[in-house]
């Protein structure tokens, strides 16, 4: 086949960036011919192989997009724009640039099917003018969000999105959100999940604790939870730990968050940034990894942080619900969540419980952690199996044949 991809984001920074990686990756394994049409602020180069035969960006913050890439959250791990605050006249320029892309590509490489991600204004764009094409969304849970927060935009979203043949969804939560937000027909909305890389995503040998090596990776935002997990670690006298803060973020929540990175002194290393190599790394010798995110689809960092032998703390996401599901159930220890308003802000009066439920919950999982017997390689490696971007692919593939 001959596969465009799309993508209104930049293509490697996100989870979703790291599934359409994998798209292309397993799309070229399987021989099929890719193009790839994405988004970069101005003189941001890629930092990986793009595995696409044709990449085309559409770059912002300069003119006509004279402003910064939108992003799908509203914070971002690199300088972005909110699609709440943007006006009617940067809208159109955004689509124009983008169909003008997207329609020049559509016609030097011919595609047989199209690929977007994101139940939101790109995919939309691209059905409304290409309706012969057959079209396949992945949608990642942010396009939910923003379909909830910019409801100026929806009827836009709405005109191409309600045409798509296909749509996939993280888990079977998410499916029943879109039938409820978008109104569209059940049968189209497939259930697909996402994957890891199981050959980057694996266990190695780690250094005995003490310290148990503590691990989160993800944008440092108030949306994953990030201070209320910082606050916890400060209050934790009965563990001997080390911290290790991966990802990035911007504007002032980036900024609360490292402030209080700091307030741990030695017992924190604030890496930034790092690529997928790096994060498998520090991953492979750590105990423990934290995730207390307030929304999320199909958290992939947790698949890559089991693989790699971490015990795993998370939120009750429905998401990580699916994976806790499929391992041995002393790998995975639940928080619940605090109430929330505006999707994922949490009520102020239960912020202090939700701080101790994490301190708590990294406790328990500490204490488990040190038992060498609790990780059984071959158990592990069976229950993740059906999570492995090939096999995630090959259900896929079926799909694309399937509207051909």
């Amino acid at each position: 086949m001959r596969i465009l991809h799309t993508i209104s984001q930049h293509p490697e920074a996100t989870g979703s960036g790291i599934y359409l990686q994998a798209m292309l990756r397993q799309s070229r394994a399987a021989h099929h011919a890719s193009a790839l049409v994405a988004a970069v602020n101005d003189n941001t180069l890629l930092t990986t192989h793009q595995r696409a035969d044709v990449v085309d960006l559409v770059s912002f913050g300069r003119k006509p997009l004279d402003f910064p890439l939108p992003g799908m959250s509203d914070v971002m791990p690199y300088v972005s724009s909110r699609f709440c605050d943007l006006s009617l006249g940067q809208i159109h320029r955004y689509e124009e640039v983008f169909l003008d892309t997207v329609a020049r590509r559509i016609d030097a490489f011919a595609p047989d099917i199209i690929h977007s991600h994101h139940l939101w204004l790109l995919s939309s764009l691209i059905k409304k003018n290409f309706p012969h094409i057959p079209m396949v969304v992945s949608s990642h849970g942010s396009d939910l969000r923003q379909f909830r927060l910019c409801p100026h935009l929806c009827q836009r979203v709405l005109e191409g999105c309600s045409a798509v043949e296909c749509i996939l969804s993280l888990t079977p939560a998410q499916k029943e959100e879109i039938v409820s937000l978008y109104g569209l027909d059940r049968d189209k909305i497939l259930v697909t999940g996402a994957g890891y890389n199981s050959s980057r995503f694996c266990l190695a040998e780690k250094a005995p604790p003490p310290p148990i090596e503590i691990t989160y990776c993800g944008k440092l935002s108030r949306a994953k939870g990030v201070p209320w997990m910082l606050k916890a670690l400060q209050s934790l006298n009965n563990v001997d730990f080390h911290f290790h803060l991966v990802g990035s973020g911007s504007g002032p929540e980036e900024q609360e968050c490292l402030l209080l990175a700091r307030s741990l002194t030695s017992k924190v290393t604030v890496h930034g940034s790092l690529s997928q190599p790096a994060l498998a790394e520090i991953l492979q010798r750590s105990h423990l990894f934290v995730l207390p995110s307030l929304y999320e689809g199909l958290p992939l960092v947790v698949l890559e942080a089991l693989a790699c032998g971490c015990h795993v703390v998370t939120t009750e996401l429905a998401g990580a619900q699916i994976i806790a599901d499929a391992v041995d159930s002393r790998l995975m220890t639940m928080i619940a969540l605090p109430r929330l308003h505006r999707i994922d802000h949490p009520v102020a009066e239960d912020e202090p419980a939700f701080v101790a439920a994490i301190a708590g919950a990294i406790e328990a999982a500490a204490r488990r952690s040190l038992d060498p017997r609790s990780i059984d390689s071959l158990i592990l490696g069976s229950s993740l199996a059906p999570f492995t971007w090939k096999n995630i692919f090959a259900a896929i593939e079926k799909h694309y044949y399937g509207l051909l």
